[in-house]
């Protein structure tokens, strides 16, 4: 603000000095045009209660433990450290994952080579597929199937929670 001032007084100063006395031209086609000085411009922020009387303190100068930190060296070194650390995260995502993605892989075809069986997995038929013969002498691949209680002793199992007893 008081730059504005002191440049605008300096420019209308300047214009007067630089025209001959008859070619004077009127403040107005000046320069930089004058200002009333008397007036305070610009207090589209200010509040009088907030502004005047409670005064804050101002910012601390910088101290010496941020002045030391802010240095080239010592951003160029935590730029060094950023970019460590991301090759040592993407370094350990290969050798820590990549790996055990392919064992994974691995497991998995033992598993399928130990528990699937002609078309269907073990534990979705835990007796085994069977050839059922007809009395009308058709053939026919099914589950396997135990002997089941009769429901009225399977209702009672359920209600005095009975697991299974058959030793």
């Amino acid at each position: 603000m008081y730059a504005l001032r002191l440049g605008s007084k300096r420019f209308v100063a300047a214009s007067k000095v630089l025209q001959p006395h008859s070619a004077r031209a009127p403040a107005a086609l000046s320069l930089v045009s004058r200002r009333n000085n008397g007036h305070v411009y610009d207090k589209r922020n200010y509040i009088p209660e907030k502004d005047d009387y409670n005064v804050s303190p101002t910012a601390r100068p910088w101290d010496h433990f941020t002045l030391r930190l802010n240095q080239n060296r010592h951003r160029r070194w935590g730029q060094y450290m950023l970019w460590f650390f991301t090759l040592y995260l993407f370094w350990g995502w290969f050798k820590f994952m990549v790996p055990r993605q392919a064992l994974n892989k691995v497991e998995k075809w033992d598993y399928q080579a130990k528990y699937w069986r002609d078309g269907y997995w073990i534990r979705e038929f835990p007796e085994g597929l069977v050839i059922k013969e007809w009395a009308n002498g058709k053939v026919s691949v099914e589950p396997g199937q135990s002997s089941r209680d009769s429901l009225p002793v399977r209702i009672l199992n359920k209600i005095f929670f009975v697991r299974d007893c058959k030793g």
